[in-house]
């Protein structure tokens, strides 16, 4: 079947808006159009669809690479589909059905604590609060391309240690933690980003010419302006997909008594593939981290 489906831009700094996809039917034109919408515009939200079972939303994800199966909490997963997550504040019978609950969620981006990391993310919206809940996505390229000169400088061969400290439901407390290059390349565009994941405890690895904690704070304000940043208006249905590797997200807290469900699919950086090759070109902007 021919595709049907619509995209156009947001009014916002950066995402695009795909109408009418077909889940049922995953055309290589509608393919190669989601991934052109994730590389140009970084996010992807899809609505006005019919929507996707677990097996369709689990294929689509496939499409677009490995699926990756979550041992952090394995407990919150679809029926049958252990690469689909769930994230919900909603209690039955004294258990919670999903991660994350009802408060803030603070700036990161998912699995920087571990050597293989996530290039996209799926967020599929079941239920929604009637208030809050909302998710923030900053763009990390934008934000590094407009670093100043100097700053880029002193970032370039660094690295930066994210860490997770988290109690595992089998072994107890543990410990999870990796090191990338402070700037990093995506190896479909070649458009380098700062990798910084403010959630993961980030430490520099070496020298950055003042005190470490006070550098992760700097670039983390700078790179979450408001001109970085696109806010998503939760609706029923909306299925968004974004490139993890070159952004950061957060979420809003909502009232705990009201219901959010949402279906989480994370597509693992590719084997093969090394995203954390900077090339040596600097480019000549100049702004200031003021």
């Amino acid at each position: 079947m021919s595709d049907h489906s619509s995209f156009e831009p947001i009014a916002a700094p950066f995402g695009v808006v795909c109408r009418g996809a077909d889940f049922g039917d995953l055309t290589d034109d509608f393919m190669a159009r989601v991934r052109r919408g994730l590389a140009q515009h970084l996010v992807v939200v899809f609505r006005q669809h019919e929507p996707p079972t677990d097996a369709q939303l689990f294929s689509f994800g496939s499409r677009l690479g490995t699926v990756l199966v979550d041992h952090i909490t394995p407990r919150f997963k679809r029926p049958g589909f252990p690469g689909i997550g769930i994230m919900s504040n909603i209690v039955e019978n004294g258990s919670p059905l999903g991660a994350t609950g009802s408060s803030e969620v603070d700036w990161h981006t998912d699995y920087s604590f571990r050597a293989q990391v996530s290039r996209m993310l799926f967020l599929d919206a079941i239920e929604v609060p009637s208030t809050g809940g909302h998710t923030y996505f900053a763009d990390m390229y934008s934000a590094y391309e407009t670093l100043p000169v100097d700053v880029r400088a002193r970032l370039a061969g660094l690295k930066v240690r994210h860490t997770l400290k988290y109690v595992d439901e089998v072994h107890g407390p543990y410990e999870e933690h990796a090191e990338h290059p402070a700037v990093i390349t995506n190896p479909a565009t070649g458009r380098r980003a700062l990798y910084l994941s403010p959630s993961f405890d980030p430490q520099f690895c070496g020298d950055v010419g003042e005190d470490s904690p006070a550098m992760v704070d700097r670039l983390a304000a700078w790179a979450t302006q408001d001109n970085f940043v696109y806010e998503h208006d939760w609706r029923v249905g909306d299925l968004v997909v974004w490139d993890s590797i070159g952004t950061v997200h957060r979420r809003d807290a909502f009232d705990a008594h009201d219901r959010r469900y949402l279906r989480k699919m994370s597509i693992l950086a590719d084997a093969d593939v090394d995203p954390w090759s900077p090339r040596q070109d600097l480019p000549d902007e100049v702004g200031s981290l003021a």
